[in-house]
């Protein structure tokens, strides 16, 4: 992915616990009456073990629920890289952007990755008004994306749909992952290659997508053509579509599964349960 340098708007912001260290009227202009104006822009997360950076929508308003997208970067790459693929289409569509450092190396285990991005989704949402139904998983790499495949099944209540950009569940943490067989913990996933991808890379993601996806998963692979590259506006923009999109349905399928469990446990009740 193509460095660039990045101009960061740094909000007074502090994220051990997400505490701000200053009085709520001192923040960045505040209405008596509205209260502290949240920090918005792009910023980099101090007081953090591990870097980390947010970008907030310039027109945020506390009265609405704003989509998030977490985005996993490269093992090596500054997530400030990663979250500067995402500022001008989030700032487009009104998207809040999370990426955090990776903590991963080859072979490690990655529970303290696991713990780390859970704490920072929490800490975010507690923060600014996150759409717990609209937050999106990420993997900006063949590295990032096999973790987002294992993170995605394994913390499905946190996501609404799930993209592999290059990678898939093919790697080492695939047999750390424990897939569901019900419905509303199996969230969509987007896979995608670049045209010029390694071919045997690809053709593993296929046959484990397919896997996957008789595992009662809904899953989509694609790979790109002609001048298609992952940093282009367009592309971007259907990954945004498709997450969005699936998302909604798989929630819908969700309430479907649950009244229908519901209808059967009622009607099992009545033939069993005498009065």
């Amino acid at each position: 992915m193509k460095k660039n340098s990045l101009g960061i708007a740094a909000g007074i912001f502090l994220i051990g616990t997400l505490a701000f260290a200053v009085s709520p009227g001192v923040l960045m202009g505040a209405d008596e009456n509205l209260g502290p104006k949240m920090p918005t822009g792009v910023m980099q997360l101090p007081e953090t073990h591990h870097p980390a950076f947010l970008y907030v929508p310039e027109n945020y308003d506390s009265a609405k629920s704003y989509p998030m997208i977490v985005s996993i970067p490269a093992g090596a790459d500054d997530p400030g890289n990663s979250i500067q693929f995402w500022t001008s289409i989030a700032k487009r569509r009104s998207f809040i952007v999370l990426c955090p450092g990776s903590l991963l190396r080859p072979g490690s285990e990655p529970y303290l990755m696991d713990e780390w991005v859970l704490k920072l989704i929490d800490d975010i949402s507690v923060r600014y008004q996150v759409d717990k139904k609209r937050v999106y998983l990420v993997g900006m790499s063949p590295e990032s994306a096999h973790y987002a495949a294992y993170f995605g099944v394994m913390h499905h209540e946190r996501f609404g749909a799930v993209a592999l950009l290059g990678g898939s569940w093919d790697g080492y943490m695939e047999p750390m992952v424990r897939y569901a067989s019900v419905v509303r913990k199996q969230p969509p996933f987007f896979l995608a290659f670049e045209k010029n991808a390694d071919p045997d890379s690809v053709a593993r993601a296929k046959a484990k997508a397919m896997a996957v996806e008789k595992k009662g998963y809904s899953v989509y692979l694609t790979q790109l053509e002609g001048d298609q590259v992952f940093d282009s506006a367009e592309f971007k923009g259907q990954v945004i579509d498709w997450l969005e999109e699936k998302s909604q349905e798989w929630y819908l399928r969700s309430d479907q599964s649950k009244k229908n469990w519901k209808t059967r446990f009622g009607q099992w009740l009545e033939r069993n349960i005498k009065p």
